[in-house]
């Protein structure tokens, strides 16, 4: 062969042997093998593959392929002969007992019939009528037979009823056992439009359903924990974070007050009104909303993403205050629908700057003539409503320059 340039094959020159002592006794990566032989890599898994060597699959482990420990005959003496369970083989033999479960798995060996007391204490009718009947969970199951989960989850197994996924259990758990008052989400009002505001502009919504929502003003956050009726607590985030609520912040001076609550229904109504995980830059105003409560999103929108500022210059007459409104959003689309309903509130026609910075673009919607100004601020806290208080004491303290206050 090597006198007519016949190029050899590598299996020819790597043997079984070989290969199986470098990757499992000396712990060689596949990689280090290659380099050894100077071919490549992919040259090496093809032959494990070929000679039927199973690759290792956790990483930084030591631990030799299970053949090695124990044969098939070996392992069913132990599980079940001998009755051993899975930490007890495990620990005899060096191996996990994840391991061994999945070799009694690959190599086919049944599976040990339940053989506790749960089933005499459990019959299959009485499983039915709590766990498929009365919609029952495990844990509430638990509690009533004083029978541990696994017991539970095996009986379910031997008498053939199908188990609820991890999902169904966590809507089954919040619908026995509310964390907060559904009754504020499902029921429109001027409260719920204005934490939908709020929700809007500084809160999110995980991918896995999780609602919260951190602001350094603690009147707002528990104003908001009051109405939800929430059992779940505020937490407090030391001024040193430089994140809250899945979102960057400059370094506060003052600490974060944040609520979170999981609870699939209040997650499915809150995304009707667009409120969606990832929502800087794509977050929509909420398209149908009725007049009567247009004045409350706003004013949850203020608090969250809006300003209130008064400044003092001289006239004539002497010194006046001016007092300037200004909204902000990453969102085209959310700050055109703020104006849109401003407009709609005191009436004219503004246009929307644009603010750039690198990539990244900022919409801002402002007025400061004083008569949009008061009739602005007249609206947002008619009848005295709740508003954050740094804010609200700001436009009392116009209202009162201008001998007037809130209807």
């Amino acid at each position: 062969m090597e006198k007519n340039n016949v190029k050899l094959k590598r299996k020819y020159y790597i043997k079984k042997d070989t290969l199986i002592g470098m990757y499992y006794y000396q712990m060689k990566t596949v990689s280090e093998i290659a380099n050894a032989f100077n071919c490549n890599y992919k040259t090496i898994i093809r032959l494990m593959n070929d000679y039927g060597i199973q690759r290792r699959r956790l990483r930084n482990t030591k631990e030799k392929p299970l053949p090695d420990r124990i044969t098939k005959s070996e392992l069913i003496k132990l599980y079940l002969d001998e009755d051993k369970t899975f930490e007890e083989i495990g620990s005899i033999v060096g191996l996990t007992a994840a391991t061994i479960r999945k070799w009694v798995i690959k190599w086919e060996i049944p599976r040990k019939r339940i053989h506790f007391t749960a089933k005499e204490e459990i019959s299959r009718e009485e499983i039915i009528e709590w766990y498929i009947t009365q919609n029952k969970s495990v844990h509430e199951l638990r509690e009533k037979t004083n029978v541990n989960y696994r017991s539970i989850y095996r009986l379910l197994d031997f008498y053939g009823i199908k188990k609820r996924s991890h999902k169904e259990s966590v809507n089954l758990y919040f619908k026995n056992n509310p964390n907060l008052n559904l009754n504020f989400i499902r029921k429109e009002s001027g409260e719920l439009y204005y934490f939908l505001g709020l929700l809007l502009t500084d809160g999110t919504i995980s991918r896995a359903g999780r609602v919260e929502i951190g602001l350094i003003d603690k009147d707002v956050i528990e104003w908001i924990a009051e109405k939800l009726e929430l059992k779940t607590s505020i937490n407090k985030i030391s001024s040193g974070k430089s994140y809250v609520v899945g979102r960057k912040l400059k370094k506060p001076s003052k600490p974060i007050y944040r609520i979170s609550f999981l609870n699939q229904e209040a997650t499915q109504l809150l995304k009707e009104y667009g409120v969606e995980p990832n929502k800087t830059y794509t977050v929509k105003f909420p398209k149908i909303i009725p007049n009567v409560f247009i004045a409350d999103l706003i004013r949850g929108i203020f608090d969250g993403d809006g300003g209130i500022s008064l400044s003092k210059y001289k006239t004539k007459n002497g010194d006046s205050t001016r007092c300037h409104i200004h909204f902000s959003s990453a969102s085209e689309d959310f700050i055109k629908g703020i104006k849109q309903n401003i407009e709609l509130l005191i009436g004219g026609n503004r246009k929307i700057t644009i603010r750039k910075k690198g990539t990244s673009i900022l919409y801002i919607f402002q007025f400061s003539k004083r008569e949009d100004v008061i009739k602005f601020l007249e609206l947002m806290y008619r009848n005295d409503a709740f508003g954050m208080g740094r804010k609200k004491q700001k436009a009392i303290s116009f209202l009162e320059m201008t001998n007037r206050k809130f209807k």
